[in-house]
């Protein structure tokens, strides 16, 4: 059996944590799902499986898991702040930092 790398990893985790079924065979779209974990990380998209692991998704009737799961993981790392409280979230600036005293930062 093929390793898989950590992005397909945390792909695999965040479907599994939907309980929707086996994951697809070379599903479409999953490439594109690959290129967001390498964007926004393994720990973001882990601690999103986490959430939802939590909240047991429903299914909508009819709806077909895997684009239903793709349009859910595009939304929650391209807007990860409406669910991520672990403080990941990005608090940075545009403006460059000056200079620092004891550890605080003058921006």
């Amino acid at each position: 059996m093929k390793q898989l790398t950590p992005q397909q990893d945390a792909i695999e985790t965040a479907w599994t944590a939907h309980g929707w079924g086996p994951l697809p065979k070379s599903p479409k779209g999953y490439s594109g799902l690959v290129k967001l974990v390498q964007q926004y990380g393994c720990p973001l998209v882990l601690a999103w499986a986490n959430v939802v692991n939590g909240e047991e998704p429903v299914l909508p009737e009819g709806a077909d898991a895997w684009e239903c799961f793709c349009t859910r993981f595009r939304e929650a790392m391209k807007a990860h702040w409406k669910w991520d409280r672990s403080g990941r979230q990005s608090k940075r600036t545009d403006a460059p930092v000056t200079g620092h005293r004891k550890g605080v930062l003058t921006l």
